[in-house]
């Protein structure tokens, strides 16, 4: 007797065509799939790596200089807050024993010591947290609690650089200044080596 092998379909909409990564039809992606592997392409890892790749080469350099409400900046706090709600997702699922637990836990620290320095992105977090009630996810929640209130002290006790900026009339005109001290610098520098140069 010939007995029927079992067909995957999709959990949301039943379709047959999907893959291990996600379905044809409606676009569903499998939790695992989305969590990624620790220090993965999908980690938060990866996208900080991404984003100062792409990052001009002074502020490669400078990175204080960053303009942190710049186009690619918002780009790249949308990425890490989305990565931010699958690693809660994550974490509302496999409250008690999974085999990267420790490796995910770790990312969402540093994902949230990275956002926190990204304005506006306080607020976007906690709202952004779905699973207010969960006993479960208490000690996640007091931890990123913890985090935001260690950066707000810190913001308290060093914002020299934000007392410049203000001086300046906004990180724009930072920036600016700083490449003119840079460019004057190198051309002096030129001109006291150009005798050696000629001889």
């Amino acid at each position: 007797m010939i007995r029927p092998t079992k067909v995957k379909t999709c959990p949301r909409c039943s379709s047959f065509f999907i893959t291990e990564t996600r379905c044809e039809d409606c676009g569903f992606v499998p939790q695992e799939e989305r969590w990624g592997k620790p220090y993965g392409e999908r980690s938060f890892f990866a996208l900080k790596e991404n984003y100062w790749a792409k990052a001009p080469i002074w502020m490669k350099h400078f990175p204080l200089l960053e303009t942190k409400s710049s186009q690619a900046a918002d780009a790249y706090k949308k990425f890490l807050l989305l990565r931010y709600r699958h690693l809660l997702d994550f974490f509302a699922q496999n409250a008690t024993v999974h085999p990267y637990r420790s490796h995910f836990y770790f990312e969402l620290k540093c994902l949230v010591e990275e956002l926190l320095d990204y304005p506006g992105s306080t607020e976007l977090m906690l709202t952004a947290l779905p699973y207010l009630d969960d006993g479960r996810m208490s000690p996640i929640f007091e931890e990123i609690g913890r985090l935001i209130q260690e950066k707000k002290q810190k913001n308290k006790n060093s914002n020299a650089l934000e007392n410049l900026t203000k001086i300046c009339g906004g990180t724009q005109n930072l920036n600016l200044i700083v490449l003119v001290i840079m460019i004057t610098a190198f051309c002096a520098a030129t001109l006291q080596a150009f005798p050696y140069f000629v001889r």
